[in-house]
């Protein structure tokens, strides 16, 4: 399924799912060209976008800043 998914995102034109794409691209961490976007780097930006998705369902967000405040010294 999430072959399917990526395969879709990856042909897309409209806007709003070109927007959706880039910031997957972002999220996995990858380098491509500008306008770019590879199959695998996309996958990888929706396993994190998915599990980002899930952390938000259980945990309110000034919780999420306390644990990174433990996590990295000096964040704020």
């Amino acid at each position: 399924m999430a072959c399917v998914v990526v395969w879709q995102l990856q042909r897309a034109t409209e806007m709003e799912t070109i927007a959706l794409r880039d910031l997957l691209v972002r999220l996995s961490g990858r380098q491509v060209r500008r306008g770019q976007a590879t199959a695998p780097a996309i996958l990888a930006g929706l396993w994190v976008f998915l599990s980002a998705i899930e952390l938000l369902e259980h945990y309110d967000l000034n919780d999420l800043k306390q644990m990174a405040g433990l996590a990295v010294p000096g964040y704020s």
